[in-house]
């Protein structure tokens, strides 16, 4: 329902009908006009059709409820709107509203409408709880954003400033006189400092000072064909694929009877070879015996198994021996003259053992590839000694390799892509 109050006079702008007994449902809108902007407070007031009885409510926000007490029967209710801001009253005229007979069924009592001191004290508490609301609301957002002042503030604590559009030296994480530089290794000082880096100018190497020695850093290597270079990939994929060919694929195209003299004085047919190996069942002098017994110089041409690579029972053995190895171990004869693959997560630590405990033959050759990602370290047993470029043990490349090579008793070669 909407009442038009123009000054002093109420007019009917919208109205459904109304029905006795219902309780807290028909509300009253009322446009009021420039008139009563001047009062802070203003009031509908509902008479009952006699005048016996008078409710008053506040007018918030334009409204205002029927009094339950006035539409308990068919009846009419007078409506009018006042203001008094205790120095002078308006009024306006009152609006006869008629009540039609609902279909409530007395009985049950109403609660009765809360007097105007008791709206005003619930109109106060909702106020208060909103402005609650709101102090608290402010807070938080206060606090959230003093937070993130001061997440800014620690982070453009830690950025580095621009001076003349240059970030200065200082802020700089490697100052350009924390770099030294030599002509070679050899003149590096004899004790490097922690924060210093180093650079070689005859290997282009960069080195940091480790507390005891110093380390490269830049750890590339060099292709070629000496101690201190790596093998090109293509040569040592070539020769990884001939080493693991099966006798079926007969590389060096022997017959299964290895009939006629060999290009290299091995002949295989039971008749003499003209070079110092006796094929007769006899002993020769410079340890081959071909006469199904073992030699003792890694010749053994029984019809089974060759301690390293010959084996001249009728098929083909290969020259290498590929092996995996997936944790740490310690040489045996098995790799002997194999090709030993690496792969493990973390650093694979590969161990030389002493003469006494295996046997290995002078000049046996032992390949070892890093196939995974862990590092491959060689360890030398209390009492063997490893030779290598800058004594270094390490094979830090993934699908690096070097070779180990028995020169002495107790004592190898390493030789390969090392750091």
């Amino acid at each position: 329902m909407k009442l038009n109050v123009s000054n002093e006079i109420i007019d009917i702008l919208e109205n459904e009908p109304k029905h006795s007994g219902s309780k807290d449902y028909y509300e009253i809108e009322f446009v009021l006009s420039s008139e009563w902007d001047e009062f802070t407070s203003i009031n509908a007031i509902f008479h009952s059709d006699d005048l016996s009885s008078t409710i008053t409510h506040l007018i918030v926000d334009d409204k205002a409820l029927i009094p339950n007490e006035l539409i308990e029967e068919k009846t009419k209710v007078l409506i009018g709107v006042y203001a008094d801001d205790g120095t002078k009253r308006k009024v306006s005229n009152l609006y006869n509203l008629a009540i039609d007979q609902g279909s409530y069924v007395l009985g049950a009592e109403p609660v009765p409408t809360p007097d105007i001191w008791s709206q005003y004290l619930a109109l106060v508490t909702a106020k208060a709880d909103e402005a609650t609301a709101s102090a608290t609301t402010a807070t938080i957002e206060a606090n959230r954003a003093t937070t993130e002042a001061d997440r800014a503030a620690a982070e453009l604590s830690n950025k580095a400033d621009l001076v003349n559009g240059v970030i200065p030296e200082s802020q700089l994480p490697i100052g350009s006189d924390e770099i030294l530089e030599y002509d070679d290794f050899s003149l590096f000082p004899e004790t490097g400092e922690s924060n210093k880096y180093y650079i070689a100018y005859d290997t282009n190497k960069s080195y940091r000072w480790a507390g005891s020695n110093y380390v490269e850093l830049s750890g590339g290597v060099s292709l070629g064909e000496t101690s201190s270079t790596a093998h090109r990939g293509d040569h040592g994929k070539t020769a990884y694929e001939h080493a693991t060919k099966g006798s079926e694929d007969n590389p060096h195209n022997l017959d299964s009877k290895f009939a006629g003299k060999s290009n290299t004085d091995h002949n295989h047919d039971g008749n003499y070879a003209p070079n110092s190996h006796n094929h007769d069942g006899s002993y020769s002098p410079d340890g081959h015996n071909h006469d199904g017994n073992y030699s003792p110089n890694d010749h053994d041409h029984n019809s089974v198994y060759s301690e390293i690579n010959h084996n001249h029972d009728g098929d083909y053995a290969p020259s290498t021996k590929d092996i995996a190895k997936t944790d740490d171990f310690t040489l045996s004869l098995e790799e002997a003259e194999g090709f030993v693959r690496c792969n493990k997560l973390t650093t694979m630590y590969v161990t030389i053992p002493l003469n006494s405990s295996v046997a290995f033959p002078l000049n046996t050759d032992i390949s070892i590839i890093k196939e995974g990602i862990g590092n491959v370290s060689i360890v030398a047993t209390g009492g063997v000694t490893i030779n290598s470029v800058d004594s270094n043990l390490t094979i830090a490349d993934q699908y690096s390799a070097a070779t180990l090579r028995k020169i002495a008793a107790d004592t190898w070669y390493l030789i390969g892509a090392l750091s």
